[in-house]
């Protein structure tokens, strides 16, 4: 992923990010309130299903993201570098 700031609508899904590289600093913002951290390579990154947030990245960042979908708790997961979208969700039907 290259770096960005944006905010982004709530969804049912669970949302956890691991990044694979790094480390790289990244701010959260959540109805709860904001925080910025450096995440190092290994590090996870979880967004709460059901609440709109916004996210900075503040640096290009390899990273595997997990989607908890609800009720059936499938998980989807992509693999992120720059333009590419790598998508897995089909092992789990």
């Amino acid at each position: 992923e290259a770096p960005f700031e944006d905010t982004f609508e709530a969804v049912d899904d669970q949302l956890i990010i691991l990044h694979l590289d790094g480390p790289v600093m990244v701010h959260r913002r959540i109805r709860k309130g904001e925080s910025s951290h450096f995440i190092a390579p290994g590090g996870l990154f979880m967004i709460p299903g059901g609440m709109d947030f916004g996210v900075r990245l503040g640096g290009s960042l390899l990273t595997l993201h997990l989607y908890l979908r609800e009720p059936e708790l499938r998980v989807q997961i992509s693999l992120r570098k720059g333009n590419l979208s790598l998508y897995a969700n089909e092992l789990f039907d």
